[in-house]
């Protein structure tokens, strides 16, 4: 059996123990805006570099209407010069989706780079080179990376976190 060890340097606890839900951004970034009023559309607005207009019109007696996307939703600067027009509307949208899970654990950690002799081919790999054989997801066993050989290495033991920090402290 080998023992794969946690490396020391590497533990510590886990900021989001115990948290579960996760936001990830589940599509690009999105930002438009409408303007309702009565000025005219700004000149510096009419050349659509970083924005594209979509429509644009009157709505009644002396009432102008206009709409785009910024084509970049991280332009600070045309953001903030959009916003300064009165009668403007922005809308940002950054598309995240809350993910749940299971508690996250309490710490962070990693195992020590550990070599392995593959039994087959006689060759050292690192555990972290070793690939896992399945078909139909089931688990045949581990797989030598140069070889190919199945089941070829010693059993692999990890050492648990727990066990680690009653021995070690956090």
């Amino acid at each position: 059996m080998i023992l794969i060890k946690i490396k020391p340097d590497s533990v510590r606890k886990n900021p989001n123990a115990g948290k579960t839900v996760t936001y990830m951004q589940a599509g690009p970034a999105e930002a438009s805006f409408e303007y309702r009023g009565k000025d005219p559309l700004p000149e510096w607005l009419k050349d659509g570099e970083n924005y594209h207009l979509l429509e644009w019109g009157s709505e009644g007696i002396g009432e102008r209407y206009f709409a785009g996307i910024i084509i970049n939703p991280h332009d600070h600067e045309l953001i903030k010069k959009l916003s300064e027009i009165k009668g403007m509307v922005i809308e940002q949208n950054n598309n995240y989706q809350p993910i749940h899970h299971l508690p996250e654990r309490a710490y962070l950690y990693e195992y020590e780079k550990t070599p392995c002799k593959c039994q087959e081919c006689k060759e050292i790999v690192f555990h972290t080179e070793i690939l896992t054989e399945e078909i139909f997801e089931f688990d045949l066993g581990d797989k030598c990376p140069l070889c190919g050989a199945i089941n070829s290495f010693e059993d692999l033991k990890y050492e648990n976190i727990n066990d680690y920090i009653k021995e070690h402290g956090s």
